[in-house]
């Protein structure tokens, strides 16, 4: 019999679980918190705490493990008495004492006994799997502007000084041999420099010029509006079922917002069952698929139901 592990599964369905002879576990509500300078986010929980002092037997404890295990109460007492007392020894050897899926243990100097829950486990069924995680900082990243180069073409308007000197000394050429050519000669030479001049001026250049990229201008567009109906819809709110003491309800769902559990109602009942939502208790509106006047009936329900609805089905009783 492996005892934290009946003492965990009570804690998620009773806030004081008692220890014959070691303590009480009291679990209490707490909403989400941020560890700033660890940066840890932990979810909204029911956290444990340990009372040393309560440790008067209720029967609680010993009635879940009688019933589950189908044994004898007075044995599982016994039993029971066997594990504190070596919890107690292996205490007070110095020795930290780990119990798996509640928390450590340990005497301080003053000879009182330590606890640490462990945090990663979370008995509150509303946020049941949300676990503790870090929160990393966003960074932001400023972006430059890009510039990408464009070609532009620029015409030459202006015929190079060198261009007009050698045409000057062309002419001068033509003139002081002036004897040896005709007029009509000397008109056919200028007009082949002039030819030249002109087929270099209609040159065009490529020129590659850094510019910065401007983003598209959007327009406009107007948008014909489509008038749209609105429809309404609104949906009954479940009536509760008055609890029956002495019946066993085979628990699938347990919310805080009544809303919720009327919508896990609506669905099994299309599915065929016949589901019931049970009154608000001050903390969770449960739904139960079925209910029985035995615990033995519920018990043979109950592996039927994890399998084919809710694995994390459980027994209610009030």
């Amino acid at each position: 019999m492996t005892l934290e592990h009946y003492i965990s599964k009570l804690l998620f369905s009773n806030d004081c679980v008692v220890v014959p002879g070691f303590g009480a576990f009291v679990a209490r509500s707490f909403s989400a918190e941020l560890n700033s300078a660890t940066q840890m986010l932990l979810p909204p929980s029911r956290r444990l705490s340990f009372q040393p002092g309560l440790r008067t037997d209720d029967g609680l404890l010993r009635g879940a493990i009688a019933k589950r295990e189908q044994r004898n109460e007075d044995v599982i007492r016994l039993e029971i008495s066997d594990i504190v007392s070596f919890w107690h020894k292996q205490l007070h050897k110095g020795e930290r004492l780990r119990l798996e899926g509640i928390g450590m243990f340990y005497i301080d100097r003053e000879g009182n006994i330590q606890f640490k829950p462990q945090v990663d486990v979370n008995f509150d069924m509303a946020h049941f799997g949300l676990g503790v995680f870090r929160a990393s900082p966003l960074v932001t990243v400023n972006e430059e502007a890009r510039v990408i180069p464009l070609h532009q073409r620029k015409d030459r308007s202006r015929t190079p000084l060198w261009r007009v000197a050698a045409v000057a000394a062309g002419v001068s050429g033509l003139l002081f041999m002036g004897g040896s050519k005709s007029d009509l000669d000397i008109a056919d030479n200028l007009a082949g420099f002039m030819d030249l001049i002109s087929w270099s001026d209609s040159e065009e250049a490529e020129i590659s010029e850094p510019v910065a990229e401007e983003a598209p201008k959007a327009e406009a567009v107007a948008a014909e509006e489509v008038a749209i109906p609105e429809v309404e819809i609104t949906s009954t709110p479940v009536a509760a079922t008055p609890v029956q003491k002495g019946t066993y309800y085979v628990i699938v769902g347990s919310f805080v917002e009544k809303a919720n559990a009327d919508d896990l109602y609506r669905e099994l009942k299309s599915k065929g069952f016949s589901p019931e939502v049970l009154p608000f208790d001050g903390r969770f509106n449960k739904v139960a698929i079925s209910s029985f006047q035995t615990r033995t009936d519920a018990t043979t329900a109950l592996r039927s139901y994890k399998n084919d609805v809710q694995r994390g089905a459980w027994i209610y009783r009030k």
